[in-house]
């Protein structure tokens, strides 16, 4: 079956079909009529919003209002939202970094602590992050499709145990065992949702709320 990202799923095949109908406005090679840009340029306006907001990070966290504007059934519109949600989020910690001096994202957070982010600095940072993104989707696409030949054959339940351990090591490493404690809680905060059958975007709460509550000077 073809997939969404050929546009068959949302808004229709866009070329000619085997039996010579007539190309559609969806079709993939046409920008301003593809399937995904709704739902790219909701993920860029809410990627901007999440700055405002104390506690809203994360894109999948910010992926949740999108659900009540349009549905997110399909994978590939869910993956195209997340990515411009990131995309769009980091391009405004870079703003908001140069402007006021705080950044809302870990890797913009790291630069500056390297060197200051300034106003007169922004437009080669903002050159510079649209051209790794760029190199960054293309690499992805590329080496999604050769990967995709041996997905059946991973072993999902070793390579879980060796993330589990490297993230074990490196916060032990970077934050010694307070971190490895912090690490423990919220471990153990992550597995309730699946012992109480409930979605685990309700954890969030645990960080939401604190941060709003440390914004209002609580």
């Amino acid at each position: 079956m073809p997939t969404l990202l050929h546009g068959d799923r949302i808004g229709g095949d866009g070329g000619e079909d085997k039996r010579g109908g007539k190309k559609r406005s969806g079709q993939p090679g046409n920008v301003f009529f593809h399937p995904l840009l709704p739902y790219i340029l909701l993920g860029v306006c809410l990627g901007g919003l999440a700055d405002l907001l104390p506690g809203m990070s994360t894109p999948a966290q910010i992926a949740v209002f999108a659900a009540v504007l349009l549905p997110l059934g399909e994978p590939a519109a869910f993956l195209a939202l997340v990515a411009s949600i990131e995309a769009s989020h980091t391009a405004f910690a870079l703003t908001s970094s140069a402007t006021v001096g705080v950044a809302r994202v870990g890797v913009v957070a790291m630069v500056a602590s390297i060197s200051p982010i300034r106003p007169e600095s922004l437009p080669l940072l903002m050159g510079m992050f649209a051209l790794s993104v760029g190199v960054g989707a293309l690499a992805l696409l590329w080496i999604g499709k050769r990967a995709m030949a041996h997905w059946s054959s991973i072993d999902w339940t070793m390579l879980a145990r060796l993330l589990s351990v490297y993230l074990v090591l490196a916060i032990f490493l970077n934050d010694g065992l307070p971190g490895v404690i912090v690490l423990a809680s919220a471990t153990a905060i992550g597995m309730l949702p699946g012992a109480w059958h409930v979605r685990r975007t309700h954890v969030m709460g645990a960080l939401i709320l604190p941060a709003m509550l440390h914004a209002f000077g609580m």
